[in-house]
């Protein structure tokens, strides 16, 4: 038993149990989020993937972006491989057509040239096609056996390489072996190794085709008997002066027409130099004379063209075709920079006619490399029969035609002849038209 005052020490178990209960409650409540605390939490976590979804969504966005990208590139890339296809074999038959084409009328104009088979006026061959067919062939004795490969050629439907061969014994017919030693009998075999007749047939029916030094032997073989041909006085050289040398020789030549041109031979006399021409002085005359001529007369990037200037004697350009005939008939020089077809019309005048393919390749061989590599472009996409040049060529070729005056739009359909009308303006317009 306790005493009172260890009673009221104690506190009772109740009084414990109570001061107890009330500090747990604080515990559980301290360890709790209040709901401000949750609603902070909540606004935070908001904050948090506001935050993050955009990012999200950039990058979602940007794997579509690409995705899309690279769908679209290989469905370009199926149709430009598609197109590139089509254009192909359309190129191809138009080839194949082509060379069908150009097949029948080359064998056409030789069979034109095989009119006798009687044997009359040459020797007569009997020849054994691949089918069983015998043609009989009668070509002159004194040519080559080319002849024949020619006459088998346009007398059957061969067009791939074949031989000709002997029977007895049996050897291959070399094209450049002559007609009078073989058989009278001779048999035609296809072969991929043997002869490509369309490598064999030129324009002539067994002539060999001559040698570039041979044409120009020729030339001037001509030019030497035109010159005997014609009767000539002996002038008296001509006085020019170095540093003045084309106005000079510009007026040498109106004021002396034509008695200039009777004189052989022609001499001329540098101002203050002591030279006897025998031919060097009026070539060196005429040399200096073409360099000065490029400056003023004529302009291009490659070849050269005439050229008119505001306020330009036009007559002058008569003068200077006159010039440039004599300088070939008298010492064989002739101006190499200036373009064929200018030069054709100064030396033969205006009756002469060029095709408009050689002007076309003249142009473009006169422009610049670059506008060249425009023009080579601008054709090639012609070739394919587009409705339109492609976007990125088109100001190009604007910009090369509009330096030659040109003012409508080019397409595909009219280049070349576009093209063939600004040569032609550009090599005669300033030409005269009369002789």
């Amino acid at each position: 038993m306790q005493s009172p005052e260890t009673a009221e020490n104690q506190p009772s178990a109740s009084s414990t149990t109570a001061q107890a209960g009330p500090s747990k409650a604080v515990n559980k409540q301290s360890t709790e989020p209040s709901s401000n605390m949750r609603f902070l939490m909540g606004q935070m976590k908001m904050i948090h993937l506001m935050m993050i979804y955009p990012k999200f969504l950039y990058h979602m966005r940007r794997e579509n972006v690409e995705e899309s990208r690279h769908i679209r590139e290989e469905q370009d890339r199926a149709y430009e491989e598609s197109a590139r296809r089509d254009r192909d074999q359309a190129q191809q038959i138009r080839e194949e057509e082509e060379q069908t084409q150009r097949t029948v009328i080359l064998k056409a104009q030789l069979r034109e040239r095989f009119p006798s088979t009687d044997g009359s006026e040459g020797k007569l061959v009997c020849i054994r096609l691949p089918d069983g067919e015998r043609k009989e062939c009668c070509v002159p004795r004194d040519s080559i056996s080319k002849v024949l490969y020619e006459f088998v050629f346009c007398n059957s439907e061969i067009c791939s390489p074949f031989g000709i061969y002997t029977c007895h014994p049996r050897a291959l017919v070399d094209p450049e072996r002559a007609v009078t030693g073989l058989e009278i009998m001779l048999i035609v075999e296809e072969g991929e190794d043997l002869i490509d007749p369309f490598t064999l047939v030129d324009q002539g029916v067994g002539r060999k085709p001559e040698k570039h030094s041979d044409v120009l032997k020729n030339a001037s073989q001509t030019r030497d008997a035109f010159i005997q041909s014609m009767s000539f006085h002996r002038g008296c050289p001509h006085a020019v002066r170095r540093s003045e040398l084309l106005d000079d020789i510009i007026t040498l030549y109106q004021e002396n027409q034509p008695k200039v041109f009777e004189e052989y031979p022609f001499q001329i006399k540098f101002v203050s130099e002591k030279a006897i021409d025998a031919g060097g002085v009026s070539r060196d005359m005429f040399s200096a004379f073409f360099e000065e001529m490029y400056k003023v007369y004529f302009d291009g990037a490659n070849l050269l063209s005439p050229i008119v200037h505001p306020g330009m004697d036009v007559s002058v350009i008569s003068i200077l075709g006159a010039i440039i005939s004599h300088a070939y008939i008298v010492r064989g020089i002739l101006p190499t920079r200036i373009a064929f077809p200018t030069l054709a019309r100064f030396l033969l005048g205006p009756s002469i006619t060029v095709s408009s393919e050689v002007l076309v390749d003249t142009l473009i061989d006169s422009l610049s490399l670059y506008e060249a590599g425009i023009m080579k472009r601008a054709s090639a996409e012609a070739k394919e029969k587009q409705p339109s040049f492609s976007s990125d060529l088109m100001p190009l070729i604007i910009s090369v035609f509009s330096r030659f005056g040109v003012r409508q739009l080019p397409t595909p359909l009219k280049f070349q002849h576009t093209l063939s009308q600004v040569a032609t303006y550009e090599f005669f317009s300033p030409l005269p038209s009369r002789s």
